[in-house]
């Protein structure tokens, strides 16, 4: 019994040849697995969808970038900079030649004495907003798809002008195109031939390229074709400090401004270069009804208003339409200690939307950003009341129209959780037009922003869903090359199986018939019919393989 129990378990470890197993010994090799190429396909798949996500992501939710303060490295993408010279720090210059005075219609500028440019290609201001309309550079030969379409042209130096036509220019037979000097628009004509064309012209070269003769020593030769006498300029000191002058521009010997220096906030530069300090004005309270009224100091160029206790308590406060940047108001009339309002900040922009001031009330500083519309109360003396309400009635001209209250109110403590690193202690936003009160120093607050959230889940679920797959298929890959065979899903397979478990429990049913009629011999036979018929790959749980043990048994039973 032992010797046959030994066998059948060998043949459960050491599964013998056949065409269906996956093994050393199998017709289906490894190469040739469906596995295999199920895994490989899964797998480019899987790389495709994690690609195509990124896409989606970057597409749709990074947006607004900005164009670099590095002009250079704009320009490089544009295709207006050198990239070999981007690279490796040369200085980019001369990237266009001077474009002279005149423009012609081929998108090629050049000055009267120059060879004329390659053809530039105009963008349009929309494309790039914050730097307006650009020129790109073409290659001489490009197609004319290229080039720059009425009313815009490129001026030769970068910029967008106005397109006269597209006629004026064409190609000699050496490839190269000339200004014509006759024409002041520089117009560029087909070739150039003697005799030299130098009329009113005493240097440089004419519209062919030709000499038309040298200056002497210390004269230049202007755009004209003149010879003038070059200046030799003094230095910076020979202008100013020889001369005692501290600040202000100066001309000097060749009719060149030279900065000589700047004075302090508190002083002005007088006609001789020299700092002297401002004087101080002082305006006394003028009373009357609102607005003015209150006294007023102006020293280096800022006010100090004063208004009058009588002012800050009517109805309409104290309001006036002249406040500049750096403006104070002294607050002491409302007796409440030394305090004041001053206007650290005012930004007159174009767009309404855009102006601003930023101020500060002391002696305990509170910062408040107002817009135009915008009020804030502020608690000077920390009593829990709102001392003073302070309004900003609009922006003009770089002068703020402020209206100013005295007030006693009871301060709400809002239920919301409030910031403490906030630099607006105790000031509550109060307008007509909520979606008017902004403010540039701070993010809104009790907000979340779902959208992220959602993104967040969503990735993570994509991110759970490709590592499902990829350990699915390294789990069928090691399989293939463990030789095991995966006999749950493939539909072949269990048809295959199911055939195998029958086939053996027929005889097997056929070898108890024996058994039950106590013949050993015929039931010895039908056991190794049984051990041929019998794969153990098709039975992983060993189901088949306890009832044949079973039966081998009871065979060896009846045989002692």
């Amino acid at each position: 019994m032992v010797r046959e129990v030994n066998y059948l378990n060998e043949k459960v470890n050491n599964s013998h040849s056949d065409p269906y197993a996956i093994g050393p010994n199998s017709v289906i090799n490894k190469k040739n697995n469906p596995w295999v190429k199920r895994g490989l396909f899964i797998f480019v798949v899987i790389i495709f969808l994690v690609a195509l996500y990124f896409f989606i992501v970057y597409s749709f939710f990074i947006s607004d970038m900005e164009i670099p303060e590095d002009k250079n490295s704009f320009l490089f993408v544009v295709g207006q900079v050198n990239p070999i010279k981007l690279i490796f720090g040369e200085p980019e210059e001369d990237i266009y030649r001077s474009a002279g005075a005149g423009v012609i219609g081929y998108g090629i500028t050049c000055a009267n004495t120059d060879e004329c440019l390659s053809c530039l290609e105009c963008v349009d201001e929309n494309d790039f907003p914050d730097l307006g309309p650009l020129c790109l550079y073409i290659p001489l030969g490009s197609s004319d798809s290229n080039i720059c379409e009425s009313p815009k042209i490129c001026d030769g130096v970068g910029n967008c002008i106005e397109c006269t036509s597209h006629d004026d220019c064409s190609v000699n037979t050496d490839g190269n195109l000339f200004c014509n000097l006759n024409e002041n628009s520089g117009t560029c004509v087909e070739s150039c031939s003697p005799p030299i064309d130098c009329t009113g012209r005493f240097c440089g070269v004419d519209g062919c390229g030709f000499s038309c003769g040298e200056c002497l020593s210390g004269e230049a030769c202007n755009l004209d074709g003149i010879c003038v006498t070059q200046c030799s300029p003094e230095t910076e000191d020979e202008t100013c400090k020889d001369r005692d002058r501290s600040c202000g521009n100066f001309e000097n010997n060749c009719n060149v401004e030279v900065n000589c220096g700047e004075c302090l906030d508190s002083q002005t530069c007088n006609t001789a270069g020299t700092c002297v300090d401002n004087p101080v004005v002082v305006t006394p309270p003028t009373g009357g009804s609102n607005p003015g009224g209150g006294g007023i100091v102006t020293i280096s160029g800022s006010k100090i208003f004063t208004p009058t206790s009588t002012q800050l308590k009517s109805y309409s406060g104290y309001q006036r339409k002249d406040y500049k940047e750096d403006d104070e108001i002294n607050l002491k009339n409302l007796d409440m200690g030394d305090h004041s309002l001053k206007i650290l900040e005012l930004n007159d922009d174009s767009s309404i939307e855009k102006d601003f001031i930023k101020i500060q009330v002391a002696s305990t500083p509170q910062n408040a950003t107002l817009f135009p519309g915008n009020i804030k109360r502020f608690d000077l003396n920390d009593d829990s009341y709102y001392d003073i309400k302070v309004q900003l009635n609009s922006i003009k001209s770089n002068k703020s129209n402020i209206s100013l209250i005295q007030i006693h109110e009871k301060i709400e403590i809002p239920t919301q959780i409030i910031n403490n690193e906030s630099d607006e202690i105790g000031v509550v936003n109060e307008t007509d037009d909520d979606s008017s009160d902004w403010d540039l120093e701070e993010e809104p607050k009790g907000e979340v922003n779902y959208m992220w959230i959602i993104i967040g889940i969503i990735s993570t679920l994509v991110i759970a869903v490709l590592m499902f797959f990829l350990i699915s298929l390294f789990v069928k890959i090691k399989n293939v090359a463990d030789g095991k065979k995966d006999i749950t899903n493939d539909p072949e397979m269990k048809s295959i199986v199911k055939e195998h478990n029958n086939n053996v429990n027929k005889l097997l049913l056929e070898g108890y018939d024996y058994l039950s009629s106590n013949d050993s011999k015929r039931a010895r036979i039908k056991y190794e019919e049984i051990k041929k018929c019998y794969n153990p790959m098709y039975d992983p749980n060993k189901r088949i393989y306890d009832k044949i043990g079973e039966y081998l048994k009871r065979i060896i039973r009846l045989e002692d």
